[in-house]
């Protein structure tokens, strides 16, 4: 009995041992797999491909459990392609497939890959809008994007153009700053997924239209003036370019016209003569996308150039009956009114209206005080009297009076 068991005993051991190196052996057949890699992504997908296995009946696809730190399954499959579904955005999942041979219990496996480490796309960003706007700034903001540890800022001068990064900001906001205003812009962002080395972006947003213009020059001032020139002063307008100065049509006196164009907040007009009165506008400008753009022109500032006043009125040489008055050229006068005082009446008379510095006076009376006053367009000298001696030749008393 017991030689009996023990033949039987003998011979389960042996079927086991034959198995087992069967079943080493067909292990051994089948390969590992080799050049696993991504085929496609999205943000709750991805796609895993690698190169057959001969004799290989199927592949385990298994995935590393970040919680537990241990590998678990994922799915199998008889192709060379595995789709893994319902992920997170933005998040690492590490993967590795293992070829194996037979069915059931009876199943041999190969080798397993090498592991492979993937991110999925964060979600795309929904919208951006203008949170701010500024001459030289603008703010914008959007809903935060799942799976993104960041963002990468986009700037284009066209909707459909090019566009250029300019930035990336952790938070869900970004504040895009200029030198000057650039006009009309446009910007698009991307969501940023981070993981180690590695990183995936998402599709980029809509682009959100911005039209960024200069402030306007808030009032424009007098900083010096003359009878034929005014210099013209104000405050730098956030994110101008340059000024245009226009100035009223001294004929229609309706009509603004530009008269120059500056990059500074000073500018000097020059007239061939006192205009009178004229008005000045500013208006700030920028250069973007190609083109010109202005702010609204400064309130209109009036401007009374008169010429100056007649100075050096004198008595170049005099006779018994007769003077030759001097004087010094007033700047922006193009010709002076020469007075003479009406004993009579004391009103001064008007003598002659002359282009030059000089005039002679003639008719006169010996002996006799005469009181004379040179106007120029908008100012008078004051009265200026000479007594006139028989012999001739100028009264040393002579003096100034009003």
């Amino acid at each position: 009995m017991k030689k009996t068991t023990h033949r039987v005993l003998a011979l389960l051991l042996a079927c086991l041992l034959l198995v087992g190196s069967a079943n080493v052996a067909f292990a051994a057949s089948v390969g590992q797999v080799t050049k696993l890699s991504v085929e496609s992504r999205k943000t709750t997908f991805i796609k895993l491909k690698w190169k057959a296995v001969s004799k290989a009946s199927g592949y385990l696809v298994e995935t590393y459990d970040e919680g537990s730190s241990g590998w678990k399954t994922a799915g199998t499959t008889s192709k060379t392609v595995f789709a893994v579904n319902s992920l997170k955005p933005g998040t690492k999942y590490t993967f590795r497939v293992k070829a194996y041979s037979g069915s059931g219990s009876a199943r041999a496996y190969g080798k397993a890959s090498e592991k492979l480490s993937v991110l999925t796309n964060p979600e795309r960003v929904a919208k951006v809008t203008l949170a701010a706007t500024t001459p030289t700034a603008a703010k914008l903001k959007w809903p935060a994007a799942k799976g993104a540890s960041g963002y990468v800022i986009y700037r284009g001068k066209t909707a459909d153009g090019s566009f250029k990064k300019i930035g990336t900001s952790e938070k869900a906001s970004y504040k895009a700053t200029f030198e000057s205003s650039p006009g009309t812009v446009y910007f698009k962002v991307r969501a940023l997924a981070k993981s180690g080395d590695l990183e995936r972006m998402s599709e980029p947003s809509a682009p959100v239209k911005a039209t960024l213009l200069p402030n306007a020059v808030d009032e424009i001032a007098v900083k010096e003036s003359g009878g034929k020139y005014v210099v013209l002063k104000w405050k730098a307008a956030k994110g101008a370019a340059g000024y245009y100065l226009f100035q009223r049509d001294v004929t229609t006196n309706k009509e603004f016209v530009q008269v120059a164009k500056t990059s500074k907040t000073t500018y000097k007009v020059k007239f061939p003569a006192a205009p009178g009165k004229v008005w000045f506008k500013v208006q700030a400008f920028s250069k973007g996308g190609g083109k010109v753009l202005t702010a609204k022109a400064s309130p209109a500032l009036k401007v009374s150039l008169k010429p100056a006043k007649v100075t050096g009125l004198a008595v170049k040489s005099a006779g018994p009956t007769k003077l030759t008055l001097v004087w010094n050229a007033a700047d922006g006068a193009t010709a002076y009114e020469l007075y003479m005082r009406d004993e009579a009446t004391q009103e001064y008379k008007l003598l002659d209206t002359v282009t030059g510095k000089t005039y002679t006076v003639t008719g006169l009376e010996p002996s006799t005080a005469y009181y004379f006053s040179v106007k120029s367009v908008a100012d008078q000298h004051p009265a200026f009297q000479v007594q006139l001696c028989a012999e001739g030749g100028n009264d040393p008393r002579r003096h100034h009076r009003v």
